[in-house]
């Protein structure tokens, strides 16, 4: 179990990192204007959700509760089912608050788990 945690958060910080990679030197309008950079960023937040609920271990979401594991399955909820209904405003304030700080906690759980 170990192994496929470590592969899962592996695969979560790389889409977090991808996500922040792609709006590197943009600014909220650029990304309003820019779809293909919209769909790429969406599709590396989904991942983070998928990741976040589907493959990890409910024993280790349950160890590190600082987390927002149902947060990112929520927000991959809402960008898969209701797609129209995706704020840019949200997920550039997603981009800018919530990854970086989420980055940090999920590389503490991943060198623990070492």
């Amino acid at each position: 179990m170990n192994s496929r945690n470590r592969a899962s958060l592996l695969d979560i910080i790389k889409a977090a990192e991808l996500s922040q990679s792609f709006v590197q030197d943009m600014d909220k309008l650029s990304l309003t204007q820019d779809i293909k950079t919209q769909s790429a960023v969406l599709y590396q937040i989904a991942i983070l959700g998928e990741e976040a609920v589907k493959r990890l271990s409910p024993e280790l979401r349950d160890n590190y509760p600082d987390i927002p594991w149902s947060a990112m399955a929520g927000m991959r909820d809402k960008l898969i089912h209701d797609y129209e209904g995706v704020n840019i405003d949200r997920v550039w304030l997603t981009l800018e608050l919530s990854i970086p700080e989420l980055l940090k906690k999920l590389n503490f759980c991943y060198n623990c788990l070492k």
